[in-house]
């Protein structure tokens, strides 16, 4: 239901990165504002809002560390509510929402267990919602949905708020080197996630 709201309402027009960071703006500095956020993140996930746009907005609304803490707390506690919803949901429920995703990723989750969350979580083949929700599905014990979850996740968050705050200083200060060197990061980075999600398709 969540998910359809998204999808087939203005709700996905509306709700873009320009908007979101605007929005982010006017929260910054707030006593409620690590919570407001956390809350953002965990709702986001229930309508199936494409989690990138969340990390983005985070990272050019607050400061690295801060944005870093954000993004892992908000994250976790996403994955949470939707690994709890897999758990009591019917499974023709989770059918209709996971579609396609439901039969490889069920089969990798059950059989590998922590392992296949650490991996999808590294290098996701997903999107962030159906998995932590076929994850609850699947009966995964939750400390090993937690652990994997983390150790998945907390590295990739890394390489977002880094590049995030390398772009954002080279729209401020240009340079040639730094520009040389973000290019090179990200079509590093694009090949080495490509071979490794391709890798990963064939064997879940």
């Amino acid at each position: 239901m969540f998910g359809a709201l998204w999808r087939f309402t203005p709700l996905h027009e509306r709700l873009n990165l320009q908007t979101l960071i605007r929005w982010g703006a006017l929260v910054r500095g707030r006593p409620w504002t690590p919570l407001g956020v956390v809350i953002i993140f965990t709702v986001g996930g229930l309508f199936f809002f494409v989690h990138a746009i969340l990390l983005w907005t985070t990272v050019f609304t607050f400061d690295p560390l801060d944005a870093f803490l954000y993004c892992e707390l908000g994250s976790l506690s996403s994955a949470l509510v939707l690994y709890a919803l897999g758990r009591i949901l019917k499974r023709d429920v989770i059918k209709r929402i996971a579609g396609s995703y439901m039969g490889k990723l069920s089969q990798a989750l059950g059989r590998q267990g922590i392992v296949s969350v650490f991996l999808l979580h590294l290098f996701p083949i997903c999107p962030f919602s159906i998995l932590n929700l076929l994850s609850g599905a699947t009966h995964i014990r939750f400390k090993d949905f937690v652990i994997g979850t983390l150790l998945g996740m907390t590295p990739g968050l890394f390489v977002v708020v880094f590049f995030g705050n390398r772009l954002l200083k080279i729209i401020e200060h240009p340079h040639a080197l730094d520009i040389l060197f973000l290019a090179a990061f990200a079509a590093a980075g694009f090949f080495v996630l490509r071979a490794a999600r391709r890798r990963l398709l064939t064997n879940v």
